[in-house]
């Protein structure tokens, strides 16, 4: 299903409901047929979110072009990036870019990992490694 359609379906299930709670939110998604929705909780220790991805990912990839947000529909492969307005544009219509500032795809995925995780060695590779800052998490104010 197209992201836009499962939005739309999403924003449709959820008119009129009284809800409180991002879980209750994900609940009534989730009674949707084709839609598996997930809360991600930036303040759970077991799922950290990771910080200042700019410093490490801009050594290794291009900035996306201008005007690409006028596109829905985007091909990741490779390094490179295959984009189009819709999924039904043609082929003549479609823009491909090269993002990888390396050589390769491959010389940009070892060179990321051991910026990541401080080693070359793959066993070594652990969530609590990465050497990205953790996000704080928003404190919610007193009222």
């Amino acid at each position: 299903m197209v992201a836009d359609q499962v939005v739309g379906l999403c924003r449709m299930s959820l008119k009129r409901l009284n809800l409180y709670t991002a879980h209750e939110i994900v609940d009534e998604c989730n009674k949707i047929k084709s839609v598996n929705a997930e809360f991600l909780n930036h303040n759970d220790k077991n799922r950290p979110f990771f910080t200042n991805w700019d410093s490490i990912l801009s050594k290794y990839f291009k900035k996306m072009p201008t005007g690409y947000t006028a596109n829905y529909f985007f091909k990741f492969s490779e390094g490179t990036v295959v984009m189009r307005h819709l999924t039904s544009s043609p082929e003549t219509k479609a823009e491909t870019i090269n993002l990888v500032k390396l050589p390769s795809i491959e010389s940009v995925c070892l060179a990321l990992l051991k910026e990541l995780f401080a080693t070359d060695n793959i066993d070594n590779m652990q969530l609590s490694s990465i050497t990205l800052p953790r996000h704080l998490g928003n404190p919610i104010p007193e009222k």
